[in-house]
């Protein structure tokens, strides 16, 4: 009778447990469907990109941008790099991030939002024996909105372990200032750029779940493709974008 009671108490057990470990990071065994635990108000507790591509066009050259942000700042480094009579060339510009307001709302319903408001402040050489450098400042505001999805069981992933997110809005703005310092330590600054940020329409984006449990989430996409710009008959310079890269986003409600 005791053997009878424990086999029912323990199917019995199995049942009630709906949700169990999907992604690394995910937890062992959780009361929460997995529907459930990605629904919520995220904020951004750190961002890592990388993102390599290489430009074949009427010059070639390989473009590099590193963004690393944990708690709300951190940097963006990019540069490129090309022969030139054999010679090596690159450049290089570092830039400082805040991420003074960022959000991603999924909800369970299928739907999400996306507001960031960042700033980037950087400084560059004049190059002159008037003006001493330049400071400047970029305020960039971004909302952007759509769709979601799991995707199903494939070759190389369990069912729910990715996500896509489709875009259906898009709004961002720019506001970009200039800061003349010169040599006696003086300065000036004016507006140098504002408006919205040109974007290519709605989008579609699959996003590797690494980790879901109940008050975080890790997010993880490769980045690789190939992409063509100015292609057309009555253009010959046409571009082709060749890109290798990773993106990872830590969050948590």
């Amino acid at each position: 009778m005791k053997k009878f009671f424990l086999a029912v108490a323990s199917a019995g057990l199995l049942i009630t447990i709906p949700a169990c470990k999907k992604g690394e990071n995910d937890p062992f065994l959780s009361l929460n469907s997995r529907k459930a635990r990605l629904a919520g108000v995220y904020e951004f507790t750190s961002w890592e990109s990388h993102n390599e591509t290489f430009v074949d066009g009427p010059f070639q050259y390989y473009s590099y941008s590193d963004i690393s942000i944990e708690q709300g700042t951190g940097t963006q480094v990019t540069s490129t790099a090309l022969e030139l009579s054999g010679e090596p060339f690159s450049d290089t510009k570092t830039k400082n991030i805040r991420i003074d307001n960022g959000e991603f709302i999924i909800d369970k319903d299928g739907s999400w939002e996306f507001t960031m408001n960042i700033t980037l402040t950087w400084e560059e050489d004049a190059g002159s024996v008037i003006n001493d450098y330049y400071e400047f400042t970029q305020r960039q505001t971004i909302n952007q909105s759509g769709n979601w999805e799991f995707l199903p069981k494939s070759d190389s992933f369990k069912n729910k372990e990715r996500v896509l997110f489709s875009e259906v809005t898009h709004q961002a703005f720019v506001l970009t200032t200039k800061k003349v310092v010169f040599v006696d330590g003086s300065s000036s600054t004016w507006v140098i750029e504002e408006g919205a940020i040109s974007h290519n329409g709605p989008s579609k984006t699959i996003y590797e779940i690494d980790g879901l449990k109940n008050k975080e989430m890790i997010l993880r996409r490769p980045k690789e493709g190939v992409r063509v710009q100015n292609e057309g008959e009555n253009n010959p310079m046409s571009i082709s974008l060749v890109t290798e890269g990773m993106v990872e986003m830590h969050l948590t409600q």
